[in-house]
């Protein structure tokens, strides 16, 4: 039986971490199927759209101007089919993984494009409300420094930044269960699910927030080296095409193939512990 009560459990991060390593050897079919759908659809669907690479953005940059030479509807639906894609998959591969028995790939699927959106829109307002109106508020508060000078303005933005990364960090963190809470026990209403994910995570938030910024940083500076790279093979060839390209082409496919295997079994890992955990004698 699996629960999602509301105290607060003991969550060891080594045990969660090995959780997450069998959820990844449990099943290599399902793994398969859903890094196809979550990943490599999405970005196939991405390549398909030249606006959206990394050659366009480059441009645009360069001229801001050319921004403006096409309709960006296009481009922005595109976009949004391959967050639902990717959260969809996650989802499933969670149904796939955590639920005592498998009900199997098309009734996992047809799940979790229904509760993806509502997953979607949930994480979102809860994001605006708790993490960005108060980055927002913390931005205003550090205009008049912004305003000082060249220094105050260096300062302002660093402190926005830890700021920003600090409360995404402590949010997402806080939020961590609330997929793997909705496809083990196959709700498709995320409000219960985020209730029990703040519940379940209070007692080790600490060590979630270390670990949930820890991975947010090394991702982040793996990409940031990645896009350096790229850009660089970009501005060296003008002309486009070539060996570096398509080489870039295939680590940004692994990248992201790793990512979303490293972000649905930590989760995964993290909500078998916590399901496992002892509980602690204080409510969130």
């Amino acid at each position: 039986m699996i629960r999602t009560g509301g105290m607060m459990t003991d969550i060891r991060i080594g045990r969660a971490l090995g959780h997450a390593k069998a959820l990844l050897t449990k099943d290599p079919a399902a793994l398969a199927l859903y890094v196809a759908l979550g990943v490599l659809v999405p970005y196939l669907l991405h390549a398909g759209e030249p606006s959206l690479s990394l050659r366009a953005m480059l441009a645009v940059f360069t001229n801001p101007g050319s921004f403006f030479t096409g309709s960006i509807s296009g481009p922005l639906y595109l976009f949004a089919i391959i967050v639902v894609l990717n959260t969809a998959a996650q989802l499933a591969l969670w149904n796939a993984w955590l639920p005592d028995l498998r009900d199997g790939p098309i009734s996992e699927i047809m799940f979790a494009l229904v509760a993806g959106l509502g997953f979607l829109l949930a994480t979102w307002i809860t994001t605006l409300v708790v993490s960005i109106l108060p980055s927002a508020a913390i931005g205003f508060a550090l205009a008049p420094l912004r305003l000082s000078g060249e220094t105050g303005g260096t300062v302002a933005a660093a402190v926005q930044g830890i700021a920003n990364l600090s409360l995404g960090a402590f949010i997402g963190s806080r939020l961590w269960l609330t997929g793997p809470i909705m496809a083990a026990s196959g709700s498709m209403n995320p409000i219960p699910a985020l209730i029990a994910s703040w519940r379940r995570t209070g007692a080790a938030r600490g060590k979630l927030f270390g670990l949930f910024l820890a991975i947010q940083i090394v991702g982040g500076a793996i990409m940031a080296a990645m896009l350096s790279g790229h850009v660089a093979i970009i501005v060296a060839n003008p002309a486009g095409g070539g060996i570096g390209e398509t080489l870039m082409a295939v680590g940004w496919l692994v990248y992201w193939a790793l990512i979303f295997m490293v972000q649905t079994a930590v989760a995964g890992g993290l909500f078998r512990e916590s399901d496992q955990g002892t509980t602690a004698d204080v409510f969130a």
